[in-house]
Parts: structure tokens; sequence; C-alpha cells
């Protein structure tokens, strides 16, 4: 097992050092950077197209591809750093929308789009209820089958990539920036 956050062609890698000659790096710096927290872990927003506003990624420091691959402190470390960001992130919505508090914290692993382990960590407020009640799915600009009996997890997910979703959780640089300047204030930083 490569202990080390330099694999070549690794972009979890690039992002645990910040590697400014990779896009999605760059990406993630104007979306207010990477946090290095206490232990071998680092946090940052989310920025592909269909995240939104608290969709964050966490990942261990150094090349781990999956959970089984965490050495003992790192395994003992990845409950409490869990607990920690959940914390954080419903202490922000509190402060930031507190007609809307987040009914659940979703902590999916999917390790499909890199070779690092990263968790996602989708925040769900009560008002995504009713905005994904209605989601379907949809295949190359086909319904393709009603979500109603899916989880809200996935429903939140699919009514970002084809429903409005309300301004104030759409992400931009601002509003991202913002939340991760907060999580610095809650969060144990390395």
């Amino acid at each position: 097992m490569n202990a080390s956050p330099r694999n070549e062609g690794c972009t979890g890698c690039a992002i645990s050092r910040e590697d400014r000659k990779d896009e999605h790096v760059l990406k993630i710096l104007a979306y207010g950077g990477t946090l290095r927290l206490k232990g071998n872990w680092v946090l940052h927003h989310y920025v592909a197209r269909e995240g939104f506003l608290g969709w964050l990624a966490l990942q261990p420091y150094e090349h781990r591809g999956h959970l089984r691959e965490l050495t003992d402190d790192e395994g003992r470390e990845f409950g409490g750093t869990l607990k920690a960001v959940e914390q954080a992130l419903h202490a922000y919505w509190e402060k930031e929308f507190p007609g809307d508090p987040l009914e659940h914290v979703y902590v999916v692993f999917f390790s499909e789009s890199s070779k690092h382990l990263h968790l996602h960590i989708v925040p769900r407020p009560k008002s995504f209820r009713d905005l994904c009640v209605h989601a379907t799915a949809y295949s190359e600009g086909k319904e393709i089958e009603d979500t109603t009996e899916w989880p809200y997890g996935w429903r939140v997910h699919l009514a970002n990539k084809c429903c409005q979703f309300p301004d104030r959780y759409q992400k931009d640089e601002q509003k991202t920036k913002k939340l991760i300047e907060f999580l610095k204030t809650k969060l144990p930083l390395a």
C-alpha cells in the first residue's frame, strides 16, 4: 500500500497536496480550498456539476483506495472526524438557514470517479423533502422511471440535476468559501 499522497494521476492525491496543475484542484481552491483536519483527513466542498451548497467530500490525506486500507489509527480517527464534520454542518445550517433545519446528512462512498477513497457528505434540509417528492430519473432527455418510492437521498441527487433548486442552496464560490471559513472555526485542524 502506498502511504503517500503522490500517486501520479490520482485526483485525490492531487487534492491532498493541492496540486495547482490539476484543473479539479483549481476549482476546489476557488470554492474555498481544502481543510487539512487533525489526523489524516482532508475535507473540501464537492465541486462537480450536480453538487449543491454543503455537499462536502472527506478523504484520507494519504492514498487509500478503500476503507479496508485505512491504518488502525486512521480507522479510529474516522468516526470522530465524520461526527465532527456532521456537527459543524448542522451548526452552519442553524446559523445560515434557521427556518430550514437539516433533517439528514447522508454519507456515501461510491468509489467510481477516483481511486482515492472519498466519502460524500450530503446535507438534506427539511425543504428538500417537497423538492424531491416528484423528482424523476431521466436518460437522454426521456423520463425513464417514477422515483417517488426511491430513498430521499437519491432523489436529492436527481432533483439537483433536473429541478430548479432554491437559489440559497445553489453553490457558488462566495457561498462555499463562507461555509469553508465557518468549518475552519468548528473543526479540529492539523
